[in-house]
């Protein structure tokens, strides 16, 4: 059974007036569902961090042995910076390991996107 799962979690400091509006803050959550809790979250406490994750992609250690051991790897938008920045951060402990930062802004998703190789030529 395997139990982590690793989401984007949107939230507002609900500042700034009605309808729930206010700064935008946006998280990689690791809720654990064997013990039905949150387990860890990556940029989840400053909203000044004005970071803008898209869905982070699980990729397993081929020699680890524990369900959670890998990277989480990513583009992310600095919204301070105006820049995209491919990020990895420790799938364990929620940490970022890693990021670099793109010359050029690169369009931001909402989801994942898979492009299958094009049918052959009849």
């Amino acid at each position: 059974r395997n139990c982590f799962t690793y989401v984007t979690k949107f939230a507002s400091n609900g500042v700034g007036g009605g309808g729930g509006g206010g700064a935008l803050r946006q998280s990689t959550v690791k809720y654990d569902h064997c013990s039905e809790r949150v387990d860890g979250e990556w940029n989840g406490g400053d909203t000044d961090t004005q970071l803008f994750p898209n869905e982070l992609v699980f990729i397993r250690d081929p020699e680890g042995s524990d369900e959670d051991d890998g990277v989480l790897f990513g583009l992310v938008y600095n919204a301070k910076t105006l820049a995209s920045e491919a990020t990895f951060v420790d799938a364990k402990t929620m940490e970022t390991l890693s990021v670099a930062t793109a010359p050029f802004r690169v369009p931001w998703p909402l989801h994942g996107e898979v492009f299958p190789r094009p049918p052959s030529s009849p």
